[in-house]
């Protein structure tokens, strides 16, 4: 049995995973693409679904590998969220809610 720790990274164009044991050695990893839609203006848009889906597939990939008696120990996520022009958060994008048991 090895304690395997999960990072995923959602940047602009894609939605990485990878999966490592306690020493630090690389057991697994996934990258998903996602798509932005540039406007005529230089605006920006994504799908926050498919974002949410590309983590769910990377989580979900990453993990099919292991061994079934290895034991997630952490998920650790860093994702990019809609920002205005100004730099500040749009209030009408959507956001993920993140809920870390420990126990």
């Amino acid at each position: 049995m090895a304690e395997i720790v999960i990072g995923v990274d959602g940047g602009t164009t894609a939605v990485k995973a990878v999966a490592f044991n306690l020493s630090g050695d690389v057991v697994s990893t996934r990258r998903e693409s996602v798509s932005v839609t540039y406007g005529d203006h230089g605006e920006a848009e994504q799908d926050m679904n498919q974002i949410w889906e590309a983590v769910a597939t990377c989580i979900r990939s990453v993990a099919d590998v292991l061994d079934p008696a290895d034991d997630v120990v952490a998920i650790g996520c860093t994702l990019v969220l809609g920002a205005c022009a100004s730099g500040t958060i749009c209030t009408h994008c959507q956001g993920f809610m993140v809920i870390m048991d420990l126990a």
